[in-house]
């Protein structure tokens, strides 16, 4: 039979899913019933003080493109992979792994009781000027361009999610500056945890500064009534109920409920990354 003496590492990067986007900061999933806040209408424009390009301050590695009516959310990265099928044996009998993360391993070998390989999975494939990822054995994710420096891939990830502000993504205001974007599940790209119909929510508040705030949901916000379901695991995922008014928010913003999660700034037109 088929055993352990296996660790697959799985490239972060190359899932646009988990930890369920690129652009919540917080690993900790807090699902809504319906778009907050109730007592206000839909927004399908946004202002034209968010519209450009962001940065994260402190961490160029995410940016996002606001226009009139959508937002693209640009992650850049680089991710390492071992060539070869891993783990190794070595003259001792021990498993030897590809390095420690960030690297994963192109190949996985399995071996018996034994320690004798008896099946070999690809975890890559590469086409052209492409690599893809094998997931569940049979499924392709996205391709990515790649280098190979000596006996390692290196994956260009620059990869990005398009929100359409519609049906499924929209605005509602709680002031002159704070607004809530309110974003569903299925467009997150997490159908495979059957998250479809709740929605996600930012905060997004503009400072006099030409400088944007995100704000997330904090742990203290799990201590609400309205927090009627949560599923441990690697990261927590609370389900909410919420009818929470304008004046609710406000209250949830003031009393710690919610908390800045990146300051973000605009970046001059000639200064954009590709």
């Amino acid at each position: 039979m088929k055993q352990g003496g296996q660790r697959v590492y799985r490239i972060p990067g190359l899932m646009l899913a988990f930890c369920f986007s690129v652009f919540f900061s917080s690993c900790d999933s807090y699902n809504f019933s319906q778009p907050q806040p109730v007592d206000k209408a839909n927004i399908y424009e946004f202002p034209k003080e968010f519209i450009g390009q962001w940065f994260v301050e402190g961490d160029e590695s995410k940016s996002y493109i606001v226009s009139k009516k959508n937002v693209l959310f640009i992650m850049y990265d680089t991710t390492r992979i071992v060539n070869g099928a891993w783990p190794k044996i070595t003259d001792s009998g021990d498993y030897l792994f590809p390095p420690l993360p960030p690297y994963g391993s192109f190949k996985t070998i399995y071996y018996d009781s034994l320690k004798r390989p008896i099946d070999t999975i690809d975890n890559y494939l590469l086409r052209e000027q492409y690599i893809y990822e094998i997931r569940s054995g049979r499924f392709l994710g996205k391709g990515f361009s790649y280098a190979i420096e000596k006996d390692t891939i290196i994956i260009l990830d620059n990869d990005t999610i398009c929100i359409d502000l519609g049906q499924n993504a929209f605005l509602r205001q709680l002031n002159k500056n704070l607004f809530v974007l309110n974003i569903r599940n299925s467009i997150l790209g997490e159908d495979f945890w059957n998250n479809s119909d709740w929605w996600r929510l930012m905060l997004l508040e503009k400072k006099e500064d030409q400088t944007v705030n995100i704000w997330e949901c904090t742990s203290k916000t799990e201590e609400l009534s309205c927090m009627f379901y949560d599923r441990p695991s690697k990261s927590d995922i609370f389900y909410f109920d919420c009818q929470w008014t304008t004046a609710d928010m406000l209250r949830l913003v003031k009393d710690g409920y919610f908390e800045i999660s990146s300051n973000n700034y605009k970046v001059a037109k000639e200064t954009r990354k590709e």
